[in-house]
């Protein structure tokens, strides 16, 4: 859950940062991409891009 949900609520809850591996196992489902919001969508393709340490020069 966002840390930004639980500030101010559920105080007995620890917010921790998860590991890159996974962060990068996120799933997104929604509804069609036309109903979805400027700002959802580019978390979504930010989602879907491989890490920059996962990337080879060409």
């Amino acid at each position: 859950m966002p840390s930004a949900l639980l500030s101010g609520r559920l105080r007995e809850l620890e917010s921790i940062p998860l590991p890159l591996t996974v962060r990068r196992q996120i799933s997104v489902v929604a509804r069609p991409a036309s109903l979805l919001s400027n700002a959802a969508n580019a978390v979504v393709q930010a989602l879907k891009k491989p890490p920059a340490s996962n990337t080879r020069p060409d």
